[in-house]
């Protein structure tokens, strides 16, 4: 979460246990107690979804990491059979084997797979020009390899991506309930102590600004006063 959300994660919270502390005013059953509830539930779901969203975060980077070093290797492949097959002194076989390097990752996986077709029965005349001899089945894993990096990266994408719509979509739906609960607490609260609790409490706290901070240009005034603002 941002260091904002985690400022407004923090009001649910204190809003979840004042609710807790006041079940005696604020029963299950009334507006008000389901109202708490559903600050609650928003405020023990939200780290749920910032795990998922971490760990959605780290299989995207570790996907593009393996992509990259996979991508690397396969088109390292792709190039020294093109170069093989253009020096070999076989009729035609440079134009089956021609490659292009600077290309997307579909062109790029379109031409290795290709190559591994076509290059069959042809496979001595690449041995006989210093490829390994197990040079198509190294092709085949880089294929492989490079394809499992993609599907990691693209689901660690969707992983983040749809935390993250989780942890805005929960956090909203948490405020809200604040929001409404700030027009009916005040009602039952006698206790001036308790009024205070309660809006301390609902209160998003954006921070002080910082004392040690260049004063306003041409001795102007502050424009944030960085007092905390209510969620309402």
């Amino acid at each position: 979460m941002t260091e904002l959300e985690i400022r407004k994660y923090q009001t649910l919270v204190r809003v979840r246990d004042f609710g807790a502390a006041h079940r005696d005013l604020f029963p299950a059953r009334s507006v008000a107690g389901k109202l708490f509830a559903a600050v609650a539930e928003a405020a023990d779901a939200l780290p749920q979804h910032e795990t998922t969203e971490l760990a959605g975060r780290g299989g995207q980077q570790d996907g593009a990491a393996s992509k990259a070093a996979a991508r690397a290797v396969l088109r390292r492949q792709v190039r020294a059979i093109a170069l093989v097959a253009g020096a070999a002194d076989v009729p035609g076989l440079g134009a089956k084997f021609r490659a292009s390097l600077s290309c997307s990752d579909e062109r790029l996986l379109s031409q290795a797979r290709s190559f591994l077709k076509e290059a069959k029965p042809f496979a001595d005349t690449f041995v006989a020009h210093e490829l390994p001899s197990n040079f198509l089945r190294q092709l085949q894993e880089a294929i492989d390899a490079f394809e499992a990096a993609t599907s990691e990266r693209a689901t660690g994408r969707a992983q983040r991506v749809g935390a993250r719509a989780r942890i805005e979509a929960t956090m909203e739906e948490g405020l809200r309930a604040v929001r409404r609960l700030s027009a009916i607490v005040p009602n039952k609260l006698d206790d001036p102590a308790a009024v205070a609790m309660w809006d301390l409490a609902r209160r998003i706290d954006y921070g002080r600004v910082k004392t040690d901070e260049p004063a306003a240009p041409n001795g102007s005034a502050a424009t944030s006063s960085g007092r905390p603002e209510a969620a309402a």
